[in-house]
This record gives C-alpha cells, sequence and structure tokens, in this order.
C-alpha cells in the first residue's frame, strides 16, 4: 500500500487529476475516522476531509521535501487540516487563549488521538506544532 500511495503522490505532483481520485478513494475512510475522533462534528469534519485533499493538491509541488514517506506525508497533512478545523471550531465557539480545546490538547496527544503513529515518531513536529498554536492562541 505504502509504495501505491508513493506512486500516486508523485503522479499527483505531476499534476495528475485521477491519482488525487485515485488516493482519496483508497485513504478517505481512514482519514474520515481520524478527523471525526477528534472533530466529532461530521460536518466539519467532511469538511476537513474535503480540506485534506485539497492541500494535498495544492501542496503537490513539495511532495517529497520534508523526506516524509507517503504515509507520513498523508498523516501531516491531515494533523494539519485537524488543527486548523479545531481552531476555527474553536473561536466559533468563543473560546479564547490558552484554555481552549486545541491547545489543551496538545499536539502529541491530538496526534495520539487521531492514530497518527507516524507523526509520533516526530515529536520535533509536534512540538513546533504546539509552539505555533501556544504562540498564536492570544492573537485572536
Amino acid at each position: 500500500m505504502d509504495d501505491d500511495l508513493t506512486i500516486l503522490l508523485q503522479r499527483i505532483a505531476h499534476s495528475d487529476r485521477d491519482a488525487l481520485r485515485d488516493v482519496f478513494v483508497s485513504t478517505s475512510p481512514d482519514i474520515y475516522a481520524r478527523l471525526t475522533r477528534v472533530i466529532r462534528d461530521d460536518v466539519l469534519a467532511e469538511r476537513a476531509l474535503r480540506g485534506v485533499y485539497t492541500h494535498i493538491w495544492q501542496l503537490r509541488d513539495h511532495y517529497g521535501e520534508q523526506g516524509f514517506a507517503a504515509r507520513q506525508w498523508l498523516s501531516f497533512v491531515t494533523f494539519r487540516i485537524a488543527l486548523a478545523t479545531l481552531r476555527e471550531q474553536n473561536k466559533a465557539r468563543g473560546y479564547k487563549g490558552r484554555y481552549d480545546r486545541l491547545t489543551s490538547l496538545g499536539s502529541i496527544e491530538l496526534a495520539r488521538r487521531m492514530d497518527l503513529k507516524e507523526l509520533l515518531f516526530h515529536p520535533h513536529l509536534l512540538s513546533a506544532f504546539d509552539a505555533q498554536i501556544l504562540g498564536g492562541a492570544h492573537d485572536d
């Protein structure tokens, strides 16, 4: 599966829309399940799911730059979209500062809840997310 995913992501990097469709078909059930574990709102999770694949398409020129394996890169994109969705949800609910749901979870716990084992092996990335979130929590 990882080899197939790698090939598909490489095809997407060359603007192959059929490859994006194939990645969506093969990975969206798992990604949606991961998103709903933390977002807990079907409408927002579906929006986040679309955001994941939109982000993959928008970042297609950058696939492979960070040296992640295909599954790690997909998890990384999913994680970023989940964070952005939770942050948007918190803002809409009026949560501010370090006590909102997103910053109280922390990125390592969020990755654990999403079962993104690929990211748990990269705590430096998760720490960078925490710094970004905590640093931006007060600027709303």
